[in-house]
């Protein structure tokens, strides 16, 4: 509502609420550091609580507004002067203290006194202040925070929500904040504490094959536990009486001592059905239309990608404003724009979950192999024993020269991931048999490769093919380091069975396989698969061994009879990009292919 009278000069802009209390409370904090901020415009509902800790102010709930950060400020001083002259007579000491805080918020401000401002005064007695931002005077910095219970006040950002001095936290209400919000009785009290035991002692507790559990209490609220690389708790309450539904996610292990980060490459729509894991302290990103989510922004959320990405534009589209300066609208309404074209995967984009506490995860519905889109590969490897200063996997964006040259040097091994279908699959049987009849080059006899015999596990056998046969450094004791050890000089046969039988190798596969997913699926029916390309002297060279002599680029499938020579190699990345644009690609025209090189790390 906005009124005005041009007679007294009353004014009115107050605002009421005509949507609904939102399933979590929220906390929007600024940080005032110049005078444009102060033009932050602010909706401020009657349930919502405005805080500026540098001044020890809190403001209780009041009447909704449609303002900005100066009239808060400006609102504030009004009050408080209001009743000044009366404090000053009746408790100085108290009128001392609120004169000290009023002259504090007058340097925000930038205004004169009362008795040179009252010179500024119209014909209906307003009177007439300058704008603060436009003042040239130096401010002091401070951060405003509007808390919610009901989650529908909200604080301008600049531009978009990587504004990097704006945040969103959402939380969840506890009963007092319900009860004012009149969405619990005041009377509708719990059971005492012995019959909360009890109640708690006769909950059911559940479990499934899919690897979690649940308990049921009295209040009906349900705790479900489900079994990630740790355990996360997903808490629910659904009341029977009034409907009320609301649900929260918690850590149930140790804090880790490493954070985690999560980098998915999406390029079509069946990316957005995978189960995501947003733990409350994680941030996510998405560079391409520079969206940034700071850590607690939204809460702890159980959902799909496809639903993260509608309730950030679900939130985003109701929250603008649709009035003010038009660049700033046409700016905010161009955002929404790239936010629907990747919510639609009208366009490709990368979506980076970065958490600290490494309680977040995303699903992989490659598994028990690592997921090709989804930067895991280097947690495999870390694990396993790479040296991570040595060398690290990192994307390969195409095969032009312009974007091989962006993957750092020296490259030492290629892994592909391509689907088996078709002309391709085809292709690949008529080869086998060709080599089997008439045989190939010789191959140096150093390299080690396994003969795959573990379904579903090409993405493993392709990631130990480039580790084992690229000269990186392993460190000493390490489960790699071990196994090259012990399968030296056996068979491809007997080395595959070696992995099957090395338990401490299949805990790093699950666990990885896992990273960032919930349980992996049995028997997945996928035509997706791993292969890996590594550089190699002739087999002459390596005998004699002659440091001058010719490299080869050797291709190691275990689902093959063997290595294969692909042919002369002299800039090894170049000539396996070569290689996949000539020979894989017109054979499958599929945009399902991925590649990443084991290279040097990145500075």
């Amino acid at each position: 509502m906005s009124f005005r009278c041009e007679h007294c000069g009353t004014e009115n802009n107050e605002v009421q609420m005509a949507g609904q209390i939102r399933p979590e409370g929220t906390m929007y904090t600024a940080r005032i550091l110049a005078r444009s901020d102060l033009d932050r415009q602010v909706v401020k509902s009657e349930t919502s609580t405005v805080i500026i800790p540098e001044y020890e102010l809190t403001i209780p709930p009041s009447k909704g507004q449609l303002t900005t950060v100066e009239g808060i400020i400006r609102d504030v001083v009004r009050d408080l002067s209001l009743d000044q002259p009366l404090r000053r007579i009746q408790d100085e000491p108290t009128y001392t203290k609120i004169q000290s805080l009023i002259d504090k918020l007058r340097l925000i401000l930038a205004d004169d006194v009362d008795e040179e401002a009252e010179e500024n005064k119209n014909e209906i007695g307003e009177v007439k202040t300058a704008s603060a931002s436009q003042s040239d005077k130096p401010m002091p910095a401070f951060t405003i925070k509007i808390d919610d219970p009901a989650g529908n006040s909200f604080i301008e950002f600049k531009e978009n929500m990587a504004d990097p001095k704006w945040n969103l936290r959402m939380y969840h209400r506890t009963r007092e904040q319900n009860v004012a919000l009149g969405l619990v009785a005041a009377d509708e009290q719990t059971d005492s504490a012995e019959a909360q035991v009890s109640g708690n002692q006769d909950a059911q507790s559940k479990g499934d094959e899919a690897g979690r559990e649940f308990a049921v209490g009295p209040d009906g609220r349900s705790e479900e536990i489900f079994e990630f690389p740790g355990d996360v708790i997903i808490m629910s309450t659904n009341c029977e009486r009034c409907g009320y539904r609301d649900n929260e996610i918690k850590s149930g292990t140790a804090i880790s001592e490493k954070g985690t980060r999560i980098t998915l490459k999406v390029e079509d729509t069946e990316d957005l059905s995978r189960d995501l894991l947003k733990s409350e302290t994680a941030g996510l990103t998405v560079p391409e239309i520079n969206l940034v989510l700071q850590p607690g922004t939204l809460g702890g959320r159980f959902t799909t990608l496809e639903g993260i990405l509608d309730q950030i534009y679900e939130e985003l589209s109701e929250k603008a404003f649709v009035t003010g300066d038009s660049g700033t609208t046409d700016a905010f309404e161009s955002f929404l724009a790239k936010l629907k074209l990747i919510k639609n995967v009208e366009k490709p984009f990368t979506l980076i979950l970065d958490d600290p506490l490494s309680n977040s995860h995303l699903q992989n519905p490659y598994a028990p192999d690592p997921d090709p889109n989804m930067t895991v590969l280097n947690a495999w490897a870390n694990k396993a024993g790479l040296i991570p200063s040595d060398a690290q996997f990192t994307d390969v964006y195409g095969l032009d020269d312009e974007l091989l040259a962006m993957v750092p040097q020296p490259v030492k091994a290629v892994v592909l991931l391509f689907p088996i279908r078709g002309a391709l699959k085809t292709a690949r049987k008529a080869e086998d048999e060709r080599l089997r009849a008439e045989g190939q080059v010789p191959i140096d006899p150093t390299l080690i490769w396994i003969k795959q015999t573990i379904s579903n596990a090409c993405g493993t056998m392709g990631l130990l093919h480039s580790l084992m046969n690229s000269n990186v450094a392993i460190a000493p004791e390490s489960p790699l380091a071990k196994f090259i050890d012990e399968a030296k000089g056996k068979t491809p046969e007997e080395r595959a069975h070696l992995l099957e039988t090395t338990p401490l190798f299949a805990d790093i596969h699950a666990d990885a396989a896992s990273s960032g997913q919930t349980a992996p699926p049995e028997n997945l029916d996928t035509d997706l698969h791993f292969t890996c390309f590594v550089q190699a002297p002739t087999a002459s060279a390596r005998e004699t061994q002659t440091e001058t002599g010719e490299m080869r680029i050797i291709e190691l499938d275990g689902d093959r009879d063997g290595p294969i020579d692909r042919g002369k190699s002299t800039d090894f990345l170049k000539d396996v990009a070569a290689y996949i644009r000539d020979h894989v690609i017109p054979q499958s025209p599929s945009l399902e292919l991925s590649m990443v090189a084991l290279a040097a790390p990145l500075d």
